[in-house]
């Protein structure tokens, strides 16, 4: 057999330097890897900051707003004359200070910050779809101004129930104070249950229209649902029938991303209907 002579200089340096350069590149990947996770670390924590300041200015900007229009109404009713409170009963100047300053102080945080969110997110993502699949952009806009319509027909019908809700609910709050005004007078007369059959009736009414701004909600999201399913619908089929070309990665990306879109705009435009 032949004998193999001793490997040559070269081959041992070439060696080396591959070995060299093998270090280089992973030290350089690790590197790289870990400023890239320290910018993304960053930006996470900017991001949860950024998020808890303005939740916080937003609740403190509703929380003025509402004590501010308290005490001007507290005041206005204070210094006001007596033929106010002979033109408005007792029921209809608590609910005021109740129902719409309850609302100022519960709702109206949570509706802005969920509309805000909505509005940002379906933002970006609109611009990423329309850069990998820009015909989707097309439905999206027509879903949008499907939606658009739909929230205008439901904004009169609901403002219109709200206020048959408000203007039912006084007559409850007067019958209620009246009763505790004259509950000596009550039991003397032994008219106890014509009150609470009076006071039920009243119960009754106030519940039904509050019901029907219930139905009214409820019919909004329904037509935004049934909106949204055949927006899906006719996606999936142009997906199957008119772009078969296109990869498994587009198809779920574009999927994913539009139904994350329509759930945001609907979302929001319920949101944004409670403002």
């Amino acid at each position: 057999a032949r004998k193999l002579g001793p490997l040559p200089p070269t081959f041992y340096f070439s060696e080396y330097q591959d070995m060299t350069l093998q270090i280089t590149a992973d030290f350089q990947v690790d590197f790289f890897n870990f400023i890239y996770c320290s910018i993304y670390l960053s930006l996470i924590i900017i991001l949860l900051f950024s998020a808890q300041l303005s939740v916080r200015q937003l609740f403190m900007s509703c929380m003025r707003s509402s004590q501010t229009l308290h005490d001007r109404m507290f005041e206005k009713v204070a210094f006001t004359n007596s033929r106010f409170f002979d033109l408005n009963p007792n029921g209809r100047i608590l609910n005021r200070f109740s129902k719409d300053i309850g609302s100022i102080d519960e709702l109206l945080p949570p509706v802005l910050i969920d509309t805000n969110w909505a509005l940002l997110s379906g933002s970006g993502i609109f611009i990423l779809i329309s850069m990998t699949n820009p015909l989707i952009v097309v439905g999206i806009v027509v879903l949008l101004l499907i939606l658009l319509t739909i929230r205008k027909y439901y904004l009169n019908a609901s403002r219109a129930v709200k206020r048959l809700e408000g203007i039912t609910r006084s007559p409850v709050f007067s019958q209620l104070a009246s009763s505790l005004d004259g509950l000596t007078t009550i039991r003397s007369m032994k008219i106890e249950e014509m009150l609470i059959e009076e006071f039920d009736y009243l119960q009754d009414i106030h519940t039904s229209s509050y019901y029907s701004f219930l139905v009214v909600n409820r019919f909004f999201a329904f037509c935004g649902d049934l909106m949204l399913s055949l927006f899906t619908a006719s996606m999936v089929s142009m997906f199957l029938f008119y772009n078969r070309d296109a990869t498994g990665g587009d198809v779920g990306l574009s999927l994913t991303l539009s139904l994350a879109l329509c759930g945001m705009i609907q979302w929001g435009l319920r949101q944004s209907a409670e403002v």
